[in-house]
């Protein structure tokens, strides 16, 4: 889903960019140009920041620890 209309970024995006350090809009601005044109997804934007990012990234990683085939865990699959 298409977070900021002007500068055309993505829900995806915007986590990355929570991600990788972003704490803050204008941190996310900078790094992906989303809230830097008319300031309507600013509320979407800190959405995500309080979500921490992608909250799949970690499930998946939950469930790669807690998963396994026969008595061998997936992550060493």
């Amino acid at each position: 889903m298409i977070v900021c209309l002007c500068h055309g970024v993505s829900e995806r995006a915007v986590d990355s960019c929570v991600d990788a350090g972003a704490r803050s809009v204008e941190e996310v601005g900078l790094m992906s140009g989303a809230g830097m044109g008319c300031g309507a997804c600013h509320c979407q934007i800190k959405e995500r920041l309080a979500c921490g990012g992608c909250p799949a990234v970690e499930l998946l990683e939950a469930r790669k620890s807690t998963q396994s085939v026969g008595d061998t865990p997936l992550s060493a699959v």
